[in-house]
Formats: structure tokens, sequence, C-alpha cells
């Protein structure tokens, strides 16, 4: 059975995580550094973190201990990000199991 985020994943998406994508994958990836800043929309909140569209044609996830300023009564509230919001954040690694873009906030000050 699949979460609503995963749903909201596969129509932005389609089957990106698929093999078929490898070589896009690949291309996207091979210039991608962490640390590098990117800004994307929040699409979906799922129980770890947030997904996050940041135009590369994958999704990227922050998860909740890679959200500044995060806090018990924010996350069980769900009170941070909701869909739509603009954040910036930086590459923080890139899983190839699954064609994910793994990313940590940026503390705007």
């Amino acid at each position: 059975m699949s979460s609503e985020w995963d749903e909201i994943l596969k129509d932005e998406f389609g089957d990106y995580a698929s093999e078929e994508h490898e070589d896009r994958w690949l291309g996207v990836t091979k210039d991608l550094e962490r640390g590098d800043p990117v800004e994307g929309v929040v699409l979906a909140h799922s129980t770890f973190g947030v997904w996050v569209d940041i135009g590369l044609g994958f999704p990227a996830l922050i998860e909740i201990i890679h959200i500044v300023n995060m806090t018990p009564e924010k996350y069980r509230k769900d009170d941070y990000y909701p869909p739509g919001s603009k954040i910036e954040a930086m590459i923080r690694s890139c899983t190839t199991r699954g064609h994910q873009i793994r990313l940590e906030q940026i503390a705007n000050d």
C-alpha cells in the first residue's frame, strides 16, 4: 500500500526510482557535490522528513534531523514547511538506490 507522499512523488516525478532512469540519474548527479546550495518547493511530508522538488527531475529529501529549528512540538503538530513552501538547502548526498537526493537545510539568519 502506498503512502500519500509516495503518490505525490509518483505524480510529480513518475517512476523515478526505476532502472530505466539510471542514465538520466547519472547525468543529473555527476555534477552535484556535498554542500552545493539548492532551492526548492516542499511537495509532501513524511514521518521522517519533507520531500522537495529542486528542479532536477528526482525527489530530494530533508530528513527531520536536518531541518533547522525543528522541535518535538512542531514535529508532533506537523507545523513546519507545508507543501508549497520554498526552502533553501544544500546537497548532503545522492542515494543511488531509489534515485534520491538527500539535503540538509540551510539556516537563514
